[in-house]
């Protein structure tokens, strides 16, 4: 057994794999983590019979706490950044300045999706990595997501109040809470849209396989029809396909 840890801004998402399949998600925010919070304890997600992990994370806090807890139970970790994989070629200014959760989508749309593509995440900010026609990634589009959005609304104005970031189908909001939200979460279907409409005309692919993935993933697509698939798992399979990688390169060295 194997376990795969994304670790985002907001929350962290842990699967138990094999190395052909994910067999279990969960999805845990970062407060219940951290020491000093016994909401959530990591032994009880963990297996006895894990011995190795790789983790990709955007919140250094969680990933030293993590990562030290499993190699206190003798767990073997690797830890995945843009500069110390082989599975996938990348053309950036400052590779160490990716985000690994932007690199693990991208590992795992490489090998398991068509390009040219795009694995666009819906987290704390959306983001939009791009694969050329030879599977290279050639870069991205980074932007707030809705949480963010909502919180900069509340935050920066004196009225209008904080409110749980959800999607409506509503086009016309008759309350402020219904108005915030419905400007937020059509903000990031217009985004999603343009983003793909540009890139296609960039990259002169007009079949450009979309992937989306991230808590906000299946409500987008339903109303972007341009996306072709929802992989929810898609950063924790490239986190897999990480690891295979390394098993790879010791019996080839």
């Amino acid at each position: 057994m194997r376990l795969l840890i994304d670790i985002g801004n907001s929350n962290t998402h842990i699967g138990i794999a094999t190395s052909s399949e994910i067999i279990s998600k969960h999805d845990i925010p970062n407060t219940h983590i951290l020491p000093g919070n016994t909401i959530c304890k990591l032994a009880d997600l963990i297996p006895d019979n894990v011995k190795i992990a790789a983790i990709c994370s955007v919140c250094p806090d969680v990933s030293e706490f993590i990562t030290n807890y499993l190699k206190s139970k003798n767990v073997e970790v690797h830890v995945l950044k843009g500069e110390n994989q082989t599975c996938l070629s990348i053309e950036y200014d400052n590779i160490s300045s990716i985000g690994a959760d932007r690199v693990s989508n991208c590992i795992a749309l490489k090998h398991i999706y068509s390009y040219p593509s795009m694995a666009i995440g819906y987290g704390t900010a959306v983001t939009f990595d791009i694969l050329d026609s030879s599977g290279k990634f050639i870069g991205g589009v980074i932007a707030p997501g809705i949480r963010m959005l909502t919180e900069a609304l509340h935050h920066k104005t004196a009225l209008l109040p904080y409110i749980k970031p959800e999607f409506l189908d509503k086009i016309i909001g008759q309350n402020t809470a219904d108005a915030m939200l419905i400007g937020c979460t059509r903000s990031i279907v217009g985004l999603t849209k343009e983003v793909i409409s540009i890139v296609k005309k960039e990259l002169n692919a007009p079949d450009l396989c979309i992937v989306a993935t991230g808590g906000y993933a299946n409500i987008v697509a339903r109303l972007v029809p341009e996306i072709n698939f929802v992989d929810t798992k898609l950063t924790l399979a490239g986190l897999n396909i990480f690891l295979n990688s390394l098993k790879s390169n010791r019996l080839n060295s």
